[in-house]
């Protein structure tokens, strides 16, 4: 490996390991980890190269959304940066010809092997989760996506937000993403927190569960249910009953269809309403 003036000049050689490190290696094939969103390829060359040096990107796909990093990769394309795809049953092939450093590649227009000799090879290391990421979303009743990273409630209309109440995302905790946009997903972030404690009070979901304290025995299922952790098992005047915490309730019913005692209903839910509005349902097809 060498250093590059922009003329092209190696200013040092820098001997490197002959393996290549595992947690860059194909990353992209083995589904674990975000490349820098193959967008972030063309960040790499956003100073593109100088008329001595022709780069050429290997890629699965460039995805450079919103406009400043397609002004990116454009600009990467006017100074002569060569994006070549690959597919992940022909992937790049890096061996030595003789002395020449060459790398060997399916060219998916042509539908032929070619090989281009090359002078530096450069993996892009992918961003990868916390290894903790599991354990920190069990603690907070969070969701995490398939490649370890946080899932917003929703990306487009809340998307600083978590399905549970209170708790707010931002950062490469949910993904790739540059400076600009952490800032401006941290400032997202604190503005929604603000919201709540500035105005003193939390509207709750009206469709919550309710506890019928007759039947509830205190046994607990239902709180080992909850994704939300909205409902306590506590001591009382008729002895250990669940109590549902309904800022934090959702309604999703997991509790309501654990519950052996059938003590756990959901408001305007409830299984009479449910069976009424499903006979309703068959005597119209009926008539």
């Amino acid at each position: 490996l060498g250093l590059m003036e922009k003329d092209g000049t190696v200013v040092e050689k820098i001997p490197v390991e002959q393996k290549v490190p595992e947690e860059i290696l194909d990353r992209r094939r083995r589904r674990r980890g975000r490349e820098r969103g193959e967008e972030g390829e063309a960040e790499e060359v956003k100073l593109g190269p100088s008329e001595k040096i022709e780069v050429t990107m290997f890629n699965r796909d460039v995805m450079s959304y919103g406009v400043e990093h397609e002004l990116t990769y454009n600009k990467a394309r006017e100074k002569r940066v060569k994006f070549v795809r690959y597919t992940p049953e022909h992937l790049p092939r890096v061996y030595m010809e003789g002395n020449q450093l060459t790398v060997g590649y399916f060219h998916e227009t042509l539908r032929l092997e070619r090989t281009m000799p090359v002078d530096m090879v450069i993996l892009a290391t992918p961003l990868v989760a916390q290894p903790d990421a599991g354990e920190l979303s069990q603690m907070l009743k969070v969701p995490l996506g398939q490649e370890g990273f946080f899932l917003e409630a929703h990306v487009k209309l809340r998307p600083v937000d978590f399905a549970t109440e209170g708790i707010y995302v931002c950062g490469t905790c949910k993904g790739p993403s540059d400076i600009t946009e952490c800032a401006t997903q941290a400032a997202a972030a604190a503005s929604r927190a603000a919201i709540p404690l500035s105005r003193g009070y939390v509207l709750a979901e009206a469709i919550a569960s309710d506890v019928n304290t007759d039947l509830c025995v205190g046994c607990g299922i239902c709180a080992s249910l909850c994704p939300y952790s909205a409902i306590t098992v506590a001591r009382g005047p008729k002895g250990m009953k669940a109590e549902v915490i309904k800022a934090a309730c959702k309604g999703c019913g997991s509790c309501g269809a654990g519950c052996p005692e059938k003590a756990m209903t959901m408001l305007h839910y409830t299984d009479e309403q449910l069976i009424v509005e499903g006979l309703a349902g068959i005597k119209e097809v009926i008539l």
